[in-house]
């Protein structure tokens, strides 16, 4: 439940050169239930979502003194995308085409003129606080998964590296199979054998990414890493995705035999 909680924690942030309109944008949104934090610059922006993990939505306008609003959207995502989930919303006196354009092209899911329908904004802040909360939960437990077949990964490599120094100290032969049911030289040279996108999606998924992990990594969706994976394992032969993923790994904990997926 603690951590559903730290998922679930919101915090905007109203971004404005002029404090009038934080203030009252500030006002509404916590009467409307919001924790909510203002700046009067980018500057003071950019270091408040840094100190704060909660910031989920970032609402801004977008012509400012220091940078332009769209531009702090476009750092933050630039610098947080792997790190933080949260949503922008901006609004201008100068709207334009153009301007729509640039702000969607950088992130941004809610565009507003000024002067801003306050209750329009808050539907709008509504909506986006549950697509956020919902990513968030998603990556959350995406993680969890994600670090328990990585902890399986390095156990099994830890039982294989202990069985090569047993076979080696007993004077057998190398064992030609790696245990996830192929050759490791048929495994290496399968996956050779992939294109540029396929070799991507397996070296995140050796790690035990998950494909929402791995399609937010990629920039592509979820099913398109499903496709990749599932190209993959017809072309390597590997009957799950597991035994695809240890294969991976174990190939690229070897510097002589990694090529095939770096490659």
């Amino acid at each position: 439940m603690a951590e559903l909680a730290v998922v679930d924690a919101m915090k905007l942030l109203v971004v404005d050169d002029e404090p009038e309109i934080v203030e009252e944008m500030v006002e509404y949104l916590t009467e409307a239930g919001y924790s909510c934090l203002g700046a009067t610059t980018v500057r003071a922006a950019r270091r408040a979502f840094e100190r704060d993990p909660d910031i989920g939505i970032v609402l801004t306008d977008v012509r400012m003194p220091d940078e332009e609003g769209i531009q702090l959207v476009e750092r933050l995502v630039r610098t947080y995308q792997d790190q933080r989930v949260f949503e922008a919303i901006v609004f201008t006196g100068h709207g334009d085409e153009e301007v729509l354009v640039q702000a969607m092209r950088a992130g941004v899911r809610d565009y507003f003129p000024k002067p801003v329908d306050l209750p329009a904004l808050n539907q709008s802040v509504d909506r986006l606080v549950e697509s956020v909360r919902r990513r968030r939960r998603m990556l959350a437990a995406a993680h969890g998964v994600g670090s328990r077949l990585q902890d399986m990964t390095q156990s099994l490599s830890q039982v294989s590296t202990s069985l090569a120094e047993i076979r080696r100290q007993l004077g057998l032969p190398e064992s030609a199979s790696d245990g996830t049911g192929a050759a490791d030289p048929a495994a290496e040279f399968a996956f050779g054998k992939l294109t540029k996108r396929q070799k991507d999606v397996l070296r995140h998924l050796a790690t035990g990414q998950s494909n929402y992990q791995i399609a937010y990594e990629l920039g592509i969706t979820e099913n398109t890493v499903k496709l990749y994976v599932s190209q993959i394992l017809t072309a390597s032969g590997f009957s799950n995705r597991t035994q695809l993923a240890l294969a991976a790994a174990r190939l690229l904990a070897d510097p002589l035999r990694r090529d095939s997926l770096t490659g």
